[in-house]
Order: structure tokens, then C-alpha cells, then sequence
């Protein structure tokens, strides 16, 4: 009887690019933590951390909770995206960066547009699903993500003052 499941290459190096990308999250944490307490730096700047941290660790939650596989370069890609975020605020790159901003957008799209592809062939549990249905879901669960993370930066920027 095997204990452990063999691990391969490709789960090997999800496993360290995961920890890559948890790793930078910890330590922009200590580090925005140690800048706040000399008043150097926002609250804001370590709720994004600690947040990117949370965001990270999504694809390896939905991937468990929906019995899927995302694509290694895929995976990548999302756990970019997460990240980026943190980077804009904590480290400044929206404003040292004039387009960070609409990238973010455009591969939220993306991220967001693929994930929706997936959905109905989830749902339906048929792998055979009507690849239009697939094109058009994705479609407009993108818009409907889009439009709800518009409300949710307006909230923010109301109500916490970020800009």
C-alpha cells in the first residue's frame, strides 16, 4: 500500500513557483509591517499583502473544491495576476507605471473570461459541451466579474479613501 502519491516534475514546480509567490508575499508583509511601525508605510499597503497572500492561494482552492487541473502556464499566469495587485498599491506601480492598471484589467478579462469558458462544461458535467456556450458564458461572466469589481473599488475608494 503506498502512503505517499508519487510527485511529478510539473507538480514539483507548481509547488515552487507556489512557494515563490508565497514567499515574496511574506516578505513584502514583514517588511510593510516593520516600514509601518517606523511610520513609513500605510495599513493599506499590509492588507494588500496579507490579500495578495489570500489571492495566491485561490487557483489551489478552486482546482480542490471543482476536481479541475489548470494548465501550468495557466496557473502561472492567474497567480501573476494575484500578485499584481499588491505590487500597484504596496510598491507603487500604478503610478510609476502609467498602464499598470489597464493590464490588470485586460488579464483580469482574460482570467476571468477562461475560468467562465470552464463553467458550463463543470455544471453540465459534459466534457462535449457546445463550445459556443462555452464562448458565450466565458464572455459574460468576464463583463459581470468586471462590473461587480467596479463597484467593489468604488466602495474602497468611498469608504477607505484608497485611491
Amino acid at each position: 500500500m503506498k502512503v505517499f502519491k508519487s510527485v511529478t516534475k510539473t507538480d514539483a514546480a507548481r509547488l515552487c513557483i507556489f512557494a515563490a509567490f508565497q514567499l515574496f508575499n511574506l516578505v513584502s508583509l514583514v517588511t510593510y509591517t516593520v516600514l509601518y511601525i517606523q511610520n513609513k508605510a500605510t495599513v493599506t499597503q499590509i492588507l494588500m499583502c496579507v490579500f495578495s497572500a489570500l489571492f495566491v492561494s485561490i487557483p489551489d482552492i478552486a482546482q480542490k473544491l471543482c476536481r479541475f487541473r489548470i494548465a501550468t502556464p495557466m496557473y502561472v499566469f492567474v497567480l501573476s495576476y494575484a500578485l499584481c495587485p499588491m505590487l500597484g498599491h504596496t510598491y507603487g506601480l500604478y503610478y510609476t507605471i502609467k498602464w499598470w492598471d489597464k493590464l490588470l484589467h485586460v488579464t483580469g478579462g482574460v482570467v476571468f473570461a477562461l475560468f467562465g469558458a470552464y463553467l458550463p462544461k463543470l455544471f453540465l458535467k459534459d466534457e462535449n459541451c457546445n463550445m459556443w456556450l462555452c464562448v458565450l458564458f466565458g464572455f459574460v461572466f468576464s463583463i459581470a466579474i468586471a462590473g461587480l469589481w467596479e463597484f467593489v473599488e468604488y466602495f474602497c475608494d468611498t469608504f477607505f479613501h484608497t485611491d
